[in-house]
């Protein structure tokens, strides 16, 4: 690891002031449980870590109309506890619990994870199916980004050298719509072979609408569309039939440990399971 120089920020503007200064040598530290294994690594090589853990406000979680706006340097923990996001948006606040262990959630930010954009990660998968937009700002302008826009490829994203992400907003869930999150991995807490999460609204045993996202078999987390239209206006005990189509989508599916069949097959079952997690949330709703 090469030697970096180290600023703590007292507020956006100095950090932005500090961004500009340094260039792309520079890179912003939040949590740092993704960032300092980075570095350990020698993957990145930074001139200098801007620190924004003690910026006021970056780390509210605020109501604002059908949305919540959960700020960047916002605790996992903190989100995984909240009960308005439990009652509000409780996808988010389930998936949110299998990003590593405890200890790692208590200092893990939401923003850290987004912009670091693991392509096995909960978090930026959680925000693509829920059509979520991300605030960024570079000191003179703002900018919202939708959350399906924002990674392009592993570990890359859309921010622009110069910007921050401030903050997060997730539409809330509509009173008549279940979710579900499923994930596959060897061991709680590690990396998944494939993570499925859905929102979903029924009508009897027939998927009215559903919006469906995988991570772990690509390049990021994808929208399954294919999948989607397919699955809508069937039964739940039908979806069995269609799961391959949850990678149409993908432009390729990962190997390691295993097989790209393997990994496909694992994202397949893990949204069937997803979505009948969904729907019997809604049969218990229904019963009380």
């Amino acid at each position: 690891m090469k030697p970096f120089e180290y600023e703590r920020a007292g507020d956006i503007g100095e950090a932005l002031e500090l961004l500009r200064a340094h260039g792309p040598g520079a890179r912003i530290l939040a949590g740092g449980q993704s960032l300092l294994p980075m570095l350990n690594l020698g993957l990145y090589e930074p001139d200098i870590l801007i620190d924004i853990g003690s910026i006021p406000r970056l780390s509210d979680i605020e109501v604002s109309g059908d949305a919540l706006v959960i700020g960047a340097m916002t605790r996992q923990r903190s989100v995984e506890l909240d009960d308005t996001v439990r009652s509000r948006q409780p996808l988010l606040a389930d998936a949110i619990g299998h990003v590593g262990n405890t200890r790692v959630r208590n200092i893990g930010t939401v923003g850290g994870s987004i912009v670091h954009n693991d392509p096995a990660a909960e978090l930026p998968l959680v925000m693509v199916v829920l059509d979520a937009n991300y605030e960024l700002t570079d000191g003179v302008s703002r900018r919202k980004v939708k959350a399906e826009d924002f990674g392009v490829g592993s570990f890359e994203t859309s921010i622009r050298e110069g910007e921050v992400l401030t903050a997060v907003e997730v539409p809330t869930l509509a009173s008549d719509w279940r979710w579900g999150f499923r994930e596959f991995s060897y061991r709680p807490g590690d990396f998944a072979v494939a993570a499925a999460a859905v929102i979903a609204r029924f009508e009897g045993n027939e998927l009215a609408e559903v919006q469906v996202g995988i991570t772990g078999v690509g390049g990021g987390p994808v929208r399954c569309a294919s999948f989607e239209e397919a699955a809508t206006g069937r039964s739940v005990d039908q979806l069995g039939e269609i799961e391959s189509l949850v990678t149409t989508e993908v432009d390729y599916v990962m190997e390691g440990l295993e097989s790209s069949e393997y990994r496909a097959h694992i994202a397949g079952v893990m949204t069937t399971r997803a979505i009948v997690d969904a729907f019997e949330r809604s049969r218990e709703d229904n019963r009380s």
